[in-house]
């Protein structure tokens, strides 16, 4: 029997599971692509100072994307750990259905 407990703490768990791994994604997809497209711009660049400082702006938005990644990961692996936990207590296992299924027609 599932927990009316439980399934609370599934639910916050999920939900903030998604929130961190989304907001991984989404600030990676702005902070490479702007990165991306800063570096483009120095194939334009003829001074050697601004192409310079085009390149350490394009690094600096890079590594910022990496230290979110990097701070928001461990967010993410707890709220996924606890996740796996309670599906176990719980019984939740179509995920692990799926997949031998998925394995048996290959």
């Amino acid at each position: 029997m599932i927990l009316l407990k439980e399934k609370i703490e599934y639910e916050q768990a999920n939900e903030l599971f998604r929130h961190y791994h989304r907001l991984q994604w989404i600030s990676g997809t702005v902070f490479i692509s702007a990165s991306f497209a800063i570096l483009g711009l120095t194939w334009e660049i003829k001074e050697l100072h601004l192409l310079f400082l085009f390149f350490l702006i394009s690094v600096f938005l890079y590594v910022i994307w990496a230290i979110i990644q990097k701070r928001y990961q461990d967010f993410v692996e707890v709220a996924r750990d606890r996740m796996l936990e309670l599906e176990k207590m719980m019984g939740l296992d179509l995920h692990l259905k799926i997949k031998k299924e998925i394995i048996k027609k290959q």
